[in-house]
């Protein structure tokens, strides 16, 4: 029960008559005295002998008590919750990440949640050694064999997976080279620029200035249409094997 509610309870209880017509007269947040209530009692006085002769009635002096307890009760509650029965404001929700390309006639959206990316159809896992996952239902498994270096395999019929993630002066840079299913691949992420290669168009993308998450957009050099891609905002400070893997599993 709400403290509306109960608040309403007492002063319905409080005013509501008692067996003999008359009422404890008590209004919101304002009780009559036991003692009051003990003298206009007339139920004791009915049996002769003191006893009730409707035992399930409550007496006014049962009722003042009752009502005196829980006005000191609403009164306790409210302060210790700050004086509101609304309670304390929820926090707010954390904004979603995610990795986006959009092209014409093409788009794909995954969320970057933690140490998981995922989208409808696919998924990869970051482990201390290890990247495990899924795409369109074919199984991926990634793993470390030399520092920066990672070899795998998918469920596909061309499965070989083997990437280098390449070392750059600049910390904030990202390069990622090899091959992903027996092709090769290579991508490159910057807080300036961000590409990928993977076929006969590579396609350069710069970044939109001030955009935060960091927004990118170009052309593609084979259609000559436009280009968008964005990555997470925590993208740069996420580990760098996990940025290297990441972006490689999206944009393949």
């Amino acid at each position: 029960m709400g403290l509306g509610e109960l608040r309403a309870a007492v002063v319905a209880l409080g005013t509501s008559p008692l067996e003999g017509g008359d009422s404890l007269g008590v209004g919101v947040g304002v009780g009559a005295p036991v003692a009051e209530a003990k003298r206009n009692d007339k139920s004791l006085r009915r049996g002769g002998s003191g006893t009730n002769p409707r035992p399930w009635a409550c007496s006014a002096s049962m009722r003042a008590a009752f009502v005196t307890v829980a006005l000191a009760a609403l009164a306790a509650t409210s302060t210790a919750c700050g004086g509101s029965s609304g309670g304390a404001a929820a926090p707010e929700a954390k904004e979603a990440e995610h990795f986006s390309l959009r092209a014409v006639g093409f788009f794909r959206e995954m969320r970057l949640d933690g140490k998981r990316l995922y989208g409808p159809d696919r998924e990869l896992v970051s482990f201390p050694d290890a990247f495990r996952g899924s795409v369109g239902g074919a199984r991926i498994s990634i793993n470390r064999v030399e520092p920066n270096r990672f070899r795998g395999t998918t469920d596909g019929s061309d499965g070989h997976v083997d990437l280098r993630v390449e070392p750059a002066a600049d910390p904030g840079v990202v390069q990622v080279k090899g091959f992903w299913g027996g092709a090769p691949f290579g991508a490159f992420a910057s807080p300036a620029k961000l590409s990928a290669r993977g076929n006969k168009c590579p396609v350069v993308l710069d970044r939109v200035p001030g955009s935060q998450p960091p927004r990118y957009t170009g052309v593609d050099p084979c259609s000559h249409q436009p280009v968008e891609a964005m990555l997470p905002a925590s993208y740069f400070e996420l580990p760098l094997e996990d940025r290297a893997l990441f972006l490689a599993f999206f944009l393949r």
